[in-house]
């Protein structure tokens, strides 16, 4: 800046004469100089030294990049781990919402329920594994006598003798109005019992 004001004020100083001429061309190199001085300030500093300042930035940016993504999975993984929590929790509290008046009505119960988020319409899906209230007495039997074990063939037609299975729609529109959702976001799913 100084060397710019001392240049103006020789220039206004300075006759019109071939010194002139030449004063103009020494502050015009001096000027270039200055302006070429952060440039060749590089050739005089150790390259080892500016390379190895290079490569420490470099590392400390690959360094911040990875602490930040790995702060960014442990995030998601804790933001699954919620959304399962969550999930189990609003599975148990529905299941213990319709539980006895499933039992009485449909003679139903309810095995698991899995709930989810879903980016379609009704927001939520709702799977429910039901089985039939006419549980399997236990195999271990222990202390009960052997009973003995009498063979039919029947030669009809299996099918035509079971019993009949309570309408899926009917135990869905019950299960959603119980639980005020829409119909479509529950899924049954039939577990155990006669012809499953």
């Amino acid at each position: 800046m100084l060397l710019i004001l001392l240049a103006v004020v020789l220039e206004l100083l300075l006759p019109n004469t071939a010194l002139k001429n030449y004063v103009k061309l020494v502050v015009s190199l001096m000027l270039l100089v200055m302006m070429l001085q952060p440039v060749l300030s590089l050739f005089h500093q150790d390259p080892e030294k500016w390379l190895y300042s290079l490569v420490e930035q470099a590392s400390q940016q690959e360094k911040a990049i990875d602490i930040e993504e790995k702060i960014n999975s442990q995030k998601k993984e804790i933001d699954q781990f919620f959304d399962a929590y969550t999930s189990e929790q609003v599975a148990v509290q529905l299941k213990d919402q319709v539980e006895e008046e499933l039992a009485s009505r449909h003679q139903m119960f309810i095995t698991h329920i899995a709930v989810a988020e879903t980016a379609e319409e009704p927001g939520v899906a709702i799977e429910v594994h039901v089985g039939s209230s006419e549980k399997p007495e236990s195999s271990l039997g222990a202390g009960k006598p052997i009973e003995p074990v009498s063979i039919e063939i029947d030669t009809t037609d299996g099918r035509s003798q079971q019993k009949p299975v309570e309408n899926k729609d009917e135990l869905a529109l019950f299960l959603a109005d119980e639980w005020g959702v829409p119909e479509s976001a529950i899924t049954l799913v039939r577990e155990g019992g006669v012809g499953e």
